[in-house]
């Protein structure tokens, strides 16, 4: 795979400059990042595998705002969440805040959607390219 050129994505994909949340991501890991690129997304990709996928917060907040469009939940939702109350997310929301995640080290990254037995776009990972070389990370399968 090649690293993505000007790729069309949805706006709040793409403010992911402030790096607050991983300061705080880190923090509460206490995790250390590494002192290359690479070293700093093993660090990331480990820490993170300890959010689990779940989809009762989804179905929580789609029955508190009664639209599956609003039962989006933002990497502040899912990261507070998890310090609070062990929850996780579904493979869309983790991977969406694990790409802020990425994206705040610096790092080129996109989600991708896969598909799987039972439907088209069911399933969600992040690539990510460091020194033209491409990585798959699948929060949703722990990968």
């Amino acid at each position: 795979m090649t690293q993505p050129s000007n790729l069309m994505e949805k706006q709040q994909l793409l403010d992911f400059q402030d790096r607050q949340l991983l300061d705080v991501f880190c923090d509460q890991f206490s995790m250390r990042l590494g002192d290359t690129p690479l070293q700093s997304l093993k660090a990331l990709s480990n820490a993170f595998s300890c959010l689990p996928y779940e989809n009762l917060t989804k179905i929580i907040k789609w029955s508190q705002t009664g639209r599956a469009s609003s039962a989006k939940r933002t990497p502040n939702e899912v990261l507070f969440d998890h310090w609070e109350l062990g929850t996780g997310g579904t493979c869309f929301s983790l991977t969406a805040t694990l790409l802020h995640l990425v994206r705040s080290l610096g790092l080129t990254a996109k989600p991708v959607l896969a598909d799987r037995y039972y439907g088209q776009n069911t399933h969600s990972a992040l690539l990510v390219w460091i020194d033209r070389h491409t990585y798959l990370l699948d929060p949703g399968y722990l990968l």
